[in-house]
């Protein structure tokens, strides 16, 4: 006689609900592969899920962020265009004709977000005061960071970003501050707190410069920065020879030359200069020896304009707490078979409590200046910007002429002010006032 199974209803409900049960971790999986698919082979999918994505955002923010163009395909190269991002008020921060790129979005399986190429162009960044703030969302402030360089969820491989066509525009004078900016950008590697990149070619027209070339390579060890490389434009070349930061305990070391183009640097000063200049056996050089040990800043300048004139400086700073800056140097000037070579040194301090209460101070002596000799000069001015409040005084002797003055400033302008100047002889300063500029004959 068989024996009859134990709860036979229960078994039957319990294999339903396992047979339901997967049957609904199917159709998920399925609708997640079907949804995955769309994503990463469908533009049309990918916009509307980006629109979404986007109206989702813009309502939880003050500004607001459009993508008006989808073309290709996620999964290996994408284009999006006519992308506008504007703040609370409607004004355009950033507008972006087309972002193109090609990746591998199976990387991120293994940490690792691996892009082929970026390239972005026909870019206008305006900079609007607190504009950039109505693109993130409300919410607790994030606490401070302990490292100098974020670090990312992902590593990040790129191996070649190209930006065309870039303006950066100042919302209030209205003018660029960078125009027809070109960069390109190899090699980046970013991993944990370690990034490196490389430079290997950029222009731009800056105010008053324009950039030529580019080539720079940057290494980046938290907390230690590493940089090699050469900046052409039309004025210079410059070569950072050695550049090297520990970002933490302030030591580091800077050594850039410098090389001058004499005929653009003197098309742009012009007068008698400009002549003298274009004249020189040799383009200007300048040379610049910076050094940082637990804080404090050793600095070394070189100049020389060969045949017209050089100038050495030695200045020191500490890089935190209160001001205190030194500096003094030599020049020499050729000023011409009538005035000869003139060998001024100077020294000059800054100082203060903090930042909002500085001294000043600098002397200039020329014992060995020819006609000119015994020339001597003494300058002092005091600055509280709590108080708005401003002294100076001003002591010259020698080049034909004596001159004693001083000035006050309150927060309504200038307060006080005396002069005193005498003159022994016109000629003197009238004639080295020639050297520089145009002036009227004396009769």
């Amino acid at each position: 006689m068989k024996r009859r199974p134990r709860y036979p209803r229960a078994r039957r409900i319990a294999g339903k609900i396992v047979r339901w049960t997967l049957g609904v971790v199917v159709v998920l999986l399925l609708l997640v592969a079907l949804f995955v698919t769309l994503l990463l082979y469908s533009p049309g999918f990918l916009h509307l899920a980006l629109d979404k994505g986007l109206g989702f955002y813009n309502d939880r923010i003050p500004g607001e962020i459009r993508i008006g163009r989808v073309e290709g395909r996620l999964i290996d190269h994408l284009v999006l265009g006519d992308i506008f991002i504007a703040d609370k008020s409607g004004r355009g921060l950033v507008v972006v004709r087309e972002i193109s790129l090609t990746w591998n979005p199976w990387a991120l399986f293994d940490g690792l977000l691996e892009v082929a190429t970026l390239e972005v162009s026909d870019v206008q960044v305006t900079l609007i005061p607190g504009g950039f703030a109505d693109l993130a969302m409300p919410g607790p402030p994030e606490p401070p960071r302990t490292t100098i360089l974020p670090e990312l969820p992902v590593d990040l491989l790129v191996a070649s970003v190209r930006l065309a066509g870039i303006d950066i525009i100042d919302a209030g004078s209205g003018e660029a501050v960078v125009a027809d900016l070109r960069l390109a950008l190899r090699d980046l590697e970013w991993s944990g707190l370690s990034a490196h990149l490389k430079l290997d070619d950029a222009a731009a027209k800056l105010p008053g410069l324009a950039l030529e070339a580019l080539a720079l390579e940057a290494r980046w060890s938290e907390p230690r920065l590493e940089l090699r490389g050469l900046i052409t434009t039309d004025l210079a070349i410059a070569e950072l020879v050695h550049v090297e930061l520990d970002a933490a305990r302030l030591d580091g070391l800077a050594l850039i030359a410098v090389d001058g183009r004499r005929s653009a640097l003197a098309e742009l000063i012009g007068g008698t200069i400009a002549e003298r200049l274009n004249a020189a056996p040799g383009d200007p050089t300048l040379l610049i020896d910076a050094r940082t040990t637990a804080g404090k800043l050793d600095l070394g300048v070189h100049l020389e304009l060969p045949g017209l004139a050089d100038l050495d400086l030695a200045g020191s700073t500490h890089l935190r707490g209160a001001p205190n800056v030194a500096v003094r140097g030599r020049a020499m000037a050729d000023l011409g078979p009538k005035y000869g070579l003139q060998r001024p040194v100077f020294s000059a301090t800054l100082g203060g409590d903090d930042w909002s209460r500085l001294h000043a101070e600098l002397t200039l002596d020329c014992a060995d200046c020819g006609p000119i000799s015994g020339l001597h000069l003494e300058a002092e001015a005091r600055h509280d910007s709590v108080l708005s409040a401003s002294a100076a005084q001003l002591e010259l002797d020698g080049v034909g002429l004596a001159l004693r003055a001083r000035a006050r400033a309150g927060p309504r302008g200038l307060e006080a002010g005396h002069w005193d100047l005498k003159v022994a002889d016109v000629a003197v300063p009238a004639g080295l006032g020639r050297l520089f500029a145009e002036l009227p004959a004396l009769d």
